[in-house]
């Protein structure tokens, strides 16, 4: 039996809640860098790894598949280790460990065991399936930025802000 912890009054009718991340124009600074750099990260995790798992898939049959379908489960395991060092930067808190199965044994058993892990599965779904969503944030913070310098420049220029430069006539 667990020893239960005391309810508040504040937990109770909702209250109560916990810090989050406080916003800042640091904070904004991180979070762009952050979304700028997802396209190309992206681009590359989905075609290393679709690429990988087709040709592993393809070639299963003869054996030859297993240590490039091994092989692209590594890459797609890198991948998800830099996102997860990436959002832990940017969000300047630890995230939960992810922890994945060793094995024992030969060659064989050990490249099995890559295969039977399900978080080297999850890793390589989510180089293929956030990819469309990395796309569409990327344009939209590129849009909100380019809006932002267009807007920001269509004011100053009804300021006059900017120098103009006056032609003589010949």
């Amino acid at each position: 039996m667990t020893p239960r912890t005391p309810v508040s009054a504040s937990d109770l009718d909702g209250s109560h809640t916990t810090p989050g991340p406080r916003p800042s124009w640091s904070q904004l600074r991180r979070d762009i860098a952050f979304l700028i750099v997802n396209l190309p990260i992206a681009i590359a995790a989905f075609a290393v790894v679709v690429t990988g798992l087709t040709i592993g898939v393809s070639l299963l049959i003869i054996w030859v598949g297993l240590p490039i379908l091994v092989l692209t489960l590594g890459i797609a395991r890198g991948f998800a280790q830099l996102e997860r060092t990436r959002i832990r930067t940017c969000e300047q808190r630890p995230l939960p460990e992810v922890y994945y199965r060793s094995a024992d044994g030969n060659l064989g058993r050990r490249l099995l065991a890559v295969l039977r892990d399900p978080q080297y599965w999850r890793d390589l779904a989510h180089a293929v399936v956030w990819f469309p969503v990395r796309i569409f944030t990327w344009v939209v913070i590129v849009t909100w930025i380019a809006t932002a310098i267009g807007g920001i420049a269509y004011i100053t220029y009804g300021w006059n802000a900017y120098p103009t430069t006056r032609r003589s006539g010949n």
